[in-house]
């Protein structure tokens, strides 16, 4: 039997009764990772299958191939690549299900890219106009000239 491909996943899990729990970010029409949410405007096209293949996501296994996990969707979820690297191996989906629920969200890759650590952008417009950079002395201190 060959691996589904991803947007068979995303059908698979889109359907099944216990999404919330191992795809709660899923929504068909955008791929996304299914434990953090992380996205990429770049995986848009046409049709949301044609979104799906192109997401540069990876299939994971709930239960191992290793540890007698077959290759069906019921077993496969569709991660980016850091989720995919730190994912846990177990025998219990349980505890695949409770690792999905600790993972902190992500934003897009691109957002992500031109962020600090504090959320906003490190330099542009957006920054200029809401964020202006501190004055050199506090409003206080700084004397008007009569």
């Amino acid at each position: 039997m060959s691996v589904p491909s991803k947007w068979k996943i995303a059908q698979h899990w889109d359907e099944s009764p216990r999404r919330d729990v191992f795809a709660p970010h899923l929504l068909l029409d955008e791929p996304c990772c299914f434990a953090c949410g992380g996205f990429s405007e770049r995986w848009k096209r046409a049709t949301a299958q044609a979104s799906w293949q192109r997401a540069n996501l990876e299939r994971a296994h709930i239960i191992p191939s290793s540890l007698g996990g077959s290759d069906e969707a019921s077993n496969l979820l569709l991660l980016c690549r850091p989720c995919h690297q730190e994912s846990p191996d177990w025998v219990d989906p349980a505890q695949m299900a409770r690792w999905i629920a600790t993972r902190e969200e992500r934003p897009s890759r691109e957002l992500e890219t031109f962020q600090e650590p504090d959320g906003l952008p490190e330099r542009g417009p957006i920054r200029a106009k809401w964020y202006p950079a501190p004055c050199s002395q506090p409003a206080e201190s700084q004397s008007v000239k009569s």
